[in-house]
């Protein structure tokens, strides 16, 4: 090293190849720095973008069912506030509300225990299709059994979908759950309360819809090789997830709480007040992109984690590949230079 410090600064052409050298690569440096820049900008801006176009498409799909199914429900509580007199008529109701819209998998009518004396302590009528796509209907009278296969032995009275709409008097989305929470409940219910004509309740119309029938559309919306996508309830349950263990018995303050980045509780907790935005946070040990947006009247909250590595993942090719053009210009130029300078000497 001391030798070549020493050749340079005897060698004249040495000398001039040097400051050549040193100013294009200052030049170089300076430029590819100035370029990868704004080049990860603006991949960032796109990509996000990108991003927040695919998951403003899917949430508006799912918001344009869930309308479906409420303006469906909600109609069907007319009809039965105005027929309350002809309880058979409730069977009639709710396969017809199963058999013209195609989103609800199952329906119930249920009212307040001995509202029909004649039909028992406990008088429901539930509709359901055997399968999520199926044309058949089945019907079902059994106050006992809300859903086939998930809940049975369970008194309606007992179950969300009837007990929190009365208790809060108005229609609302709820996971089926019975009070001890172990049911791994695979549908989502849209509660109508019922009133007489003096306003009193006496029942709930509850229409169900499948999670399945949007949570492969869900997590399939895939902008990059390893984004997900992931839905919230209001209380912090998972509605959907890629990993079905998370489902139904944890919560997304407690995934999150240990996060050693304290942004990240600092998002969730917007996302569970219905807001909508984006966060860039070390998550999980992975540095992410979270998107995330309201839906269902702010009661649910869809998000979208994309990987910092995946989105940056072409600009790293480029910034490679325009290194080894830098260093070969250098290299070039270099060449060159001493060449000519020696030559020049000589």
């Amino acid at each position: 090293m001391i030798r070549i410090i020493q050749y340079i600064r005897n060698t004249l052409s040495a000398r001039i190849c040097w400051w050549v050298l040193l100013s294009v690569t200052i030049l170089f440096v300076a430029a590819l720095l100035i370029m990868f820049r704004f080049s990860h900008n603006a991949i960032e801006k796109e990509s996000l973008a990108k991003a927040e176009q695919m998951l403003n498409g899917k949430v508006m799909d799912i918001e344009n069912m869930l309308h479906r199914v409420n303006v469906a429900t909600t109609n069907m509580r007319w009809n039965v506030e105005q027929h309350l007199d002809d309880p058979d008529a409730m069977v009639k109701y709710t396969m017809q509300v199963v058999r013209s819209n195609p989103d609800i998998v199952g329906c119930a009518i249920a009212f307040e225990p001995n509202y029909y004396p004649q039909k028992g302590e406990l008088y429901m009528t539930y509709a359901f299709r055997p399968e999520p796509e199926s044309d058949e209907v089945l019907l079902s009278q059994d106050p006992t059994i809300i859903q086939p296969n998930e809940f049975k032995n369970v008194p309606y009275v007992a179950v969300n979908w009837y007990f929190i709409p009365k208790a809060e008097n108005t229609t609302c989305w709820v996971r089926p759950h019975a009070p001890d929470d172990t049911i791994n409940s695979t549908i989502v219910t849209c509660s109508v309360p019922l009133h007489d004509k003096e306003g009193n309740f006496i029942g709930v119309v509850a229409s169900d819809i499948s999670v399945e029938d949007f949570s492969s559309a869900i997590l399939e919306t895939k902008p990059f090789p390893d984004s997900y996508c992931a839905m919230l309830g209001v209380q912090g349950t998972y509605i959907i997830y890629p990993d079905s263990s998370y489902l139904y018995h944890k919560m997304v303050r407690e995934v999150v709480k240990n996060e050693p980045d304290r942004r990240v509780p600092e998002m969730v907790e917007k996302m569970l007040a219905g807001e909508d935005g984006m966060y860039h946070v070390t998550m999980f040990g992975k540095d992410s992109y979270v998107l995330y947006k309201s839906l269902n009247n702010r009661h649910w909250s869809a998000c979208m984690v994309c990987p910092g590595k995946d989105i940056f993942a072409t600009n790293k090719r480029y910034q490679v590949y325009m290194i080894l053009i830098t260093l070969l210009g250098i290299l070039f130029i270099s060449s060159f230079c001493w060449y000519f300078v020696s030559h020049q000497l000589q």
